[in-house]
């Protein structure tokens, strides 16, 4: 062979090479606003689970940059959780973000999200859309004519408070199943 045959595959050897390496993150820039999809390993609900909890996923889908992977598909994501309530109150929410991500040569890279935010509201039971002094004030009126309707309508109008009893807070839970999509920042 000659000379610049030898250097010609050399030079397709190290190129094949060069392309088929991972690139580590500290070396390229990842652009904001680049997708994560990821699946948790395990259900997270906001009545379990407290606020600054790590939790571990895995990524559903490659994440490439300019055409390269960066991270294969399944590749260990780490975040945790930003805030978690859901025990009492009018709503439940659980907010996640996520911290680090297993590059493709298996070393972790932090990386910075926007959160990931699932919220349920209160919801009525029923007893919230009764009319509680419209309804004291039949009974009285049925009951004692017109001195029993103004007696009923003061009790209804104060069984009032029982129409708090009657919403409830159903907890956030995000399984494992569900895809969650974030954002680099």
């Amino acid at each position: 062979m000659n000379y610049t045959l030898r250097y010609l595959m050399l030079w397709l050897v190290l190129l094949a090479r060069a392309i088929a390496m991972p690139i580590p993150a500290g070396n390229i820039g990842v652009p904001a606003g680049t997708t994560v999809t990821i699946r948790l390993e395990r259900a997270l609900s906001s009545d379990r689970d407290v606020t600054g909890e790590q939790f571990t996923a895995s990524l559903a889908l490659p994440l490439m940059v300019n055409g390269r992977v960066l991270a294969k598909q399944g590749s260990a994501v780490r975040g945790q959780i930003v805030r978690a309530s859901g025990r009492s109150g009018a709503s439940a929410d659980l907010v996640l973000e996520l911290k680090e991500i297993a590059l493709a040569n298996g070393r972790f890279e932090s990386i910075a999200t926007q959160p990931v935010e699932r919220r349920n509201e209160a919801r009525s039971t029923g007893w919230q859309r009764w009319n509680w002094s419209a309804m004291g004030t039949s009974i009285g009126a049925a009951v004692g004519k017109g001195r029993g309707a103004a007696l009923g309508a003061t009790i209804g109008a104060s069984s009032r408070g029982l129409s708090a009893t009657g919403t409830r807070v159903q907890p956030v839970v995000i399984s494992p199943s569900d895809l969650l999509v974030f954002r680099l920042r």
